[in-house]
């Protein structure tokens, strides 16, 4: 009976989230019952506007308008009515998981104060130079500093590039298991080499001494751009930047020009590397600080570095997936110019594409969301980041624990952390005290207890604080002893710092530039923390995974990390997850950018329910495709076995070309053999499954007999075709195998291809880019038998939308089979019937040869570049008059939720087979959120 107190509550949760419909019915409810009848009307608009099939919204909304004297009302309460009578709406009630999304529990984060260890740190930093420091100072930072004209000659100009510091990367360059530093300053460039207990100067052994004249470092960044395992380095210059492959061993060459990366005449602030297309490799930006030049041209006074310097333009430089890139900043609708510092590369609206947050030093951060059309919008102030303004560092990391990326912004003050609201929209609060002034930053959970503190550099020293869930804490002292001596006074002023664990014992260590060297901060966390550090390997991803986002759950901690490659770094480089003082992790989920969802629990403990993951986990994707068809199994007399998939072809949004979409075909006939459906209790019943990461509209299913004599068979015209073949079905005399059947390489066939037996016909050569292969060719002899009805039985590893576009910025065209008949003067002649692929596991794609040979012509030959694996290859002779059909009445259908079958594979080939009698509840994919068809007859 309080309802000003419930009110006040409710409004609370409005401020949140005004869109809420479960507080905004709440509020109309009290207003209602309080004769407010216009606040409620007010309160309920939006919501029978955004969602029109609330119930309760609906009524609520008829009863204020009829207690109100307006007419409209009793049209509200009519419809109310019929969405309870339909089933369809919703209605907000008394039970759990009835009152809206706020009355739901919630599991805990681990950043819940009574979950957080408020005790003093026990980690603590020491720094060592990797080689001798050098006694010349740093050149020293250009921000804030202004120029004249006459200084920014070519000398000036390298000198002010000089300022920003140089880059530091980490990767494995020798592929030992640890992490080796790179680092890139005003005109050398060294490869340390971590072997443990020490660091070696690995540049010259790595062929990585030579760097070009009249260039100056301003960032590194290392990725495995073309997906063979190894991870490569790009270096930014003022000048010449140059892209470093790795080529095994420990070795790099320079292929800057053949890779065709175009120049880059400006002052660049930032590069990242990132899979902007979502094609399965990694693409380039560079965003430009200043255009020192165009500045130097300007007359008048001293202008202030960077905010009163010209601006300079953003480049995006395209992966062709064949070692060469191309410039598609116009195309992408990035020619713009600013004064940015920092790239962000994160999928910040978790819709499984890549985002980039560009960041100024003078102007508000602009987020660029991936359309996946090639272009990018601009949403900065949609989500609220319009009053952040400009910034000097930037570090991301989920610090709420929400699964959403969150952001601090240096510059000024304490600096504005940006944390998510997990709706897609940031909260803007301050950061830590001091934070403001940082010109390099890192979230790092230094202390290992679960949580991402912030550790960054301002004014020659580095700062630490520590997160504690609801606040933060200067832990520099204790963290770091040597921050305020003399030693560390001269260490890095520039933005050059990485982190990551190089020692192997589960903690973050530090690398930063700067005082002539480059500086080791190995970290001694506490060592009752526990820690699992996850290692990617891409294979359908790009090979680094980047773009990938990595969730652990430890008891009452869930944490994410998101994989980036950016210079200046935004985020640690490889992913070390605090577990606090846990026994480990109980689940580790990556969502990789291909879109896959990969699960890896710990295996049984023999003496404990409780086995959890610690230590080292490498985790390699799985080519597992998330959307295909749905599956059929029947009941065979024993059991409900496995048919095949279906409406392969019915896929709606395939991309196949630029501006190119495939043309679903919605209609497919399935052939299921006699011994695969048998009577259950006087009924033949099938089960129709979608199992898959996909949405199934289904309109219609019909069950038809067909008669035919015992020496024929009968088939669907199946294959798919642009267009579609005619739905018909073709009966097949005396199906046989031909009389000689070999591979384009000479190789006898016949075997392979006698029998459905997994024995296929797949002796050509992959292409690097999934559902693609080397052309390769099935050369048939029908003899001289009356054949003219070729049986082709197999399955198709299909290339998805993200493969066709790799392949088409590859130069790769998709070429599906071909038929040629050699003419008897012995060249080849192309027939012109459309043979499709098969797309079903298997499916009988028949070609029908009747009127296309020409007297003495029995030799064909099948080509394709696509992978298509034949199985069973018969001629036979096409029965002319078409065999009769008898539709199955079909007296009952349910649909029902299940589970998902289990996945078995006979072999180690294709294609996968399912088990209907083995069913698990958990999920291997996402759910597409929105309104399905409910449970029950759908007959």
């Amino acid at each position: 009976g309080r309802n000003d107190l419930a009110r006040l509550r409710f409004e609370d949760v409005r401020r949140k989230d005004d869109s809420d419909a479960g507080t905004r019915v709440q509020l109309a409810q009290i207003a209602l019952e309080e004769r407010r009848y216009d606040d409620a009307v007010e309160a309920l608009r939006p919501v029978v506007a955004t969602e029109p099939h609330h119930v309760t919204a609906s009524y609520v909304l008829g009863l204020a308008l009829v207690r109100a004297g307006k007419s409209e009302g009793q049209q509200w309460l009519d419809r109310a009515q019929a969405l309870r009578q339909a089933g369809t709406g919703v209605t907000l009630g008394t039970g759990y998981l009835e009152q809206g999304r706020f009355a739901e529990a919630m599991s805990a984060t681990g950043t819940e104060a009574t979950l957080v260890h408020t005790a003093p740190a026990r980690a603590t930093f020491s720094v060592m130079p990797l080689g001798a420091p050098s006694l010349l100072p740093a050149p020293s930072s250009p921000f804030g500093h202004s120029y004249l004209p006459s200084d920014l000659d070519e000398a000036g100009a390298a000198s002010l590039a000089a300022g920003l510091g140089g880059g530091v990367t980490l990767l494995d360059a020798d592929g030992d298991g640890d992490l080796d530093v790179f680092t890139a300053s005003a005109g050398s460039q060294q490869l340390w080499r971590n072997d443990g207990a020490v660091w070696n100067d690995a540049t010259a052994a790595a062929g990585l001494q030579a760097v070009p004249a009249a260039s100056t470092a301003i960032g590194a960044v290392a990725a495995d751009y073309d997906n063979d395992g190894r991870p490569d380095v790009f270096v930014l210059r003022f000048g010449t930047s140059s892209l470093y492959h790795n080529e095994g061993g420990g070795r790099f060459r320079d292929v800057t020009r053949e890779a065709a990366l175009p120049p880059y005449p400006y002052l660049a602030g930032a590069a990242a590397f990132g899979d902007l297309d979502h094609d399965g490799d990694l693409d380039l930006v560079i965003a430009g600080l200043a255009d020192i030049d165009a500045t130097g041209r300007l007359p008048g006074p001293a202008r202030l570095f960077p905010q009163e310097f010209v601006a300079a333009p953003w480049q995006v430089v395209r992966n062709n997936r064949n070692g060469s890139f191309t410039d598609v900043t116009r195309e992408t609708g990035f020619d713009t110019r600013g004064r940015a510092v920092a790239i962000v590369p994160a999928d910040f609206d978790n819709r499984r594409d890549l985002d980039l947050l560009l960041v100024y030093v003078d102007a508000p951060p602009v987020l660029l969301s991936n359309q996946r059309d090639g272009t990018f919008r601009d949403i900065a102030a949609q989500v609220g980041l319009e009053t952040v303004g400009g910034a000097t560092a930037v570090a991301t990391g989920d610090v709420n624990h929400d699964d959403w990326p969150d952001l601090f912004f240096a510059g000024r003050d304490r600096g504005t952390l940006a944390l998510s609201d997990g709706q897609g929209r940031f909260t803007l609060t301050s950061g830590p005290p001091e934070a403001g002034a940082l010109h390099a930053s890192q979230a790092i959970d230094y202390d290992g207890d679960g949580l991402l503190d912030l550790i960054g550099w301002a004014d020659g020293r580095p700062r630490v604080w520590r997160h504690l869930g609801l606040d933060w804490r200067d832990e520099t002292t204790g963290a770091i002893p040597q921050a305020d001596s003399s030693r560390a006074s001269r260490l890095d002023s520039s933005r050059g710092v990485a982190a990551a664990d190089l020692d192997g014992d589960g903690d973050t260590d530090m690398v930063s530039r700067g005082a002539g060297a480059v500086w080791l901060w190995r970290n001694a966390a506490d060592a009752r923390h526990v820690s699992v550090r996850v290692t990617l390997q891409g294979r359908v991803s790009n090979a680094s995974g980047v773009g990938a986002k990595v969730q652990v759950r430890a008891g009452s901690l869930w944490s994410r990390r998101d994989v980036s490659a950016a210079t200046p770094a935004v985020a640690a480089s490889d992913l070390v997850f605090g577990l606090g003082p846990r026994r480990g992790a109980d689940a580790v989920r990556v969502l990789w950018p291909s879109g896959i969802v990969q699960t890896e629990l710990p295996a049984a403990d023999a003496g404990s329910n409780a086995a959890t993951l610690s230590g080292s986990l490498r985790v390699e994707e799985l080519d597992r495709k998330p959307s295909s068809c749905p599956l059929l199994f029947t009941w065979s007399g024993e059991r409900f076995e496995f048919v095949t998939d279906f409406l392969g072809a019915g896929e709606m949004g395939a991309w196949v070309g630029p501006g190119a979409y495939a043309h679903p075909d919605p209609v497919e006939l399935v052939r299921i053999g006699a011994e695969q459906l048998q009577p259950r209790q006087g009924r033949l019943e099938l089960r129709l499954t979608n199992e898959l990461e996909e949405v199934l509209f289904l309109d219609r299913v019909q069950l038809m007999a067909v008669d035919h004599p015992h020496d024929t068979e009968v088939f669907p015209d199946a294959g798919m075709t642009s267009p579609p073949k005619p739905d018909r079905l073709l009966a097949v005399r005396r199906p046989r195998p031909p009389a000689a059947v070999r591979d384009d390489a000479g190789r006898d066939m016949m075997g392979s291809l006698a029998r459905i037996d997994r024995v296929f016909a797949d002796g050509f050569r992959l292409a690097p880019i999934r559902g693609y292969a080397a052309p390769h060719a099935l050369m048939i002899d029908l003899g001289t038998t009356d054949a003219d009805v070729v049986l082709l039985t197999g399955w198709t590893d299909y290339a998805f939308s993200s493969d066709n576009v790799a392949a088409h910025q590859a130069g790769l065209q998709q070429q599906p089979p071909i038929l040629e008949v050699k003419t008897r003067s012995g060249l080849w002649r192309t027939l012109e019937i459309p043979v499709g692929m098969p797309v079903g596991r298997p499916q009988t794609v028949p070609i029908v040869l009747a009127g296309q040979l020409r007297a003495g012509e029995h030799e064909l030959r099948l080509t394709t570049n696509l992978r298509i694996y034949w199985d069973r290859l018969q001629v036979g002779q096409l029965v002319t008059e078409p065999p009769g059909a008898r539709e199955v009445v079909l007296r009952s259908a349910a649909l029902a939720e299940r589970g998902f079958s289990a996945v078995v594979r006979p072999d180690a080939r294709g294609p996968d087979s399912y088990d209907y009698s083995r069913v698990s509840q958990d999920s291997p994919w996402k759910a597409f959120p929105g309104w399905y068809t409910p449970a029950g007859d759908v007959l």
